[in-house]
């Protein structure tokens, strides 16, 4: 019986103790104040400066990229200010579909086939010092 007195008692405490916590908890006045119009114009200048640093990184990653970017010339084509590099190559490759009506003959050479002709690759360009 004791027991479930001493339940009901801590249960009652924690419910008023969660009830109490917001009403304990102080706002500090000096820190809910706005702020004054030299405080708004210094932050308002560190944030413009901020957003100038930005822009110029923005646009230094701009030129990065630009030159990264490779080109279409019938091929890829990347280059450098000291370097030209090309990517050349064929690929060939066939497929084919034999029926085979009825399925009467058994042999590997009918249904669908497929198979590599050519394929080369190769590269041209310059380096640096000719």
């Amino acid at each position: 019986m004791t027991s479930i007195w001493l339940k009901a008692l801590m249960g009652a405490t924690a419910l008023t103790a969660f009830a109490a916590a917001p009403a304990m908890a102080q706002t500090d006045p000096v820190a809910d104040a706005a702020p004054t119009a030299e405080e708004a114009a210094a932050q308002a200048e560190f944030l413009t400066a901020q957003i100038e640093a930005m822009q110029a990184q923005i646009e230094e990653l701009k030129k990065q990229v630009k030159v990264a970017t490779p080109t279409w010339k019938g091929a890829p084509e990347f280059a450098g200010s000291d370097f030209k590099f090309k990517i050349r190559g064929r690929f060939m490759y066939d497929g084919a579909y034999v029926e085979n009506p009825d399925n009467k003959i058994v042999s590997k050479e009918f249904g669908a086939s497929t198979r590599i002709r050519r394929f080369r690759i190769g590269v041209e360009g310059g380096l640096p010092g000719g």
